[in-house]
């Protein structure tokens, strides 16, 4: 059952420092529908945030962010200049490559048969260094992202390196092809 809530009731108890959620506890509402009540009165919402410092070692810029967008990230940058100024410090070898991603697909496929899922990483982080033997293939963009974050051990589907294995994916049409014939008898 809702309680019916005047506009300068909401108002009052959200400038008083009820939340949203406070608010539509109280009177059976959502919160969705607390806040595009809000929204309709043009109050300005409190979103939590925090104050970050820009990640480049002597910047001294601040930035207010989202909580949610902090969450997944240790490091914020006030611009795209400076995180891509930080990137060598973590990693020497990195080098922004606009093409590296395009050039490196084609030199795995001289080797191996990708599918547009798979993701083709530079295991020196140079994205211009396109030899067969800095290149793996993952299965895809997750597996990609488990190996970065050392959680899990992900196995590629191809490297590059003399003598390893390829992990040759069968397919449907390769599975019927290459089914071994019934014997009779």
């Amino acid at each position: 059952m809702h309680v019916p809530i005047t506009d300068d009731d909401l108002l009052l108890l959200y400038r008083n420092g009820q939340s949203a959620a406070e608010i539509a506890a109280w009177t059976g509402y959502t919160r969705q529908r607390i806040w595009q009540r809000l929204k309709a009165l043009n109050e300005p919402l409190k979103v939590k945030s925090a104050v970050r410092k820009c990640g480049l070692p002597g910047c001294t810029k601040w930035m207010r962010f989202h909580n949610s967008r902090l969450k997944k990230s240790k490091l914020v940058f006030c611009c795209s200049e400076h995180y891509y100024a930080y990137r060598p410090m973590l990693n020497p070898n990195y080098h922004v490559s606009r093409q590296g991603c395009r050039l490196a697909r084609a030199e795995v496929a001289k080797h191996f048969q990708l599918e547009p899922e798979h993701i083709v990483h530079h295991v020196n982080g140079d994205q211009r260094d396109n030899r067969k033997e800095n290149l793996v293939v993952f299965e895809s963009q997750a597996a990609h992202m488990r190996h970065h974050h050392g959680r899990f051990t992900v196995q590629p589907l191809w490297e590059g390196k003399p003598g390893a294995a390829a992990i040759r994916l069968v397919t449907a049409e390769t599975a019927e092809n290459e089914a071994p014939e019934a014997v009779s008898g």
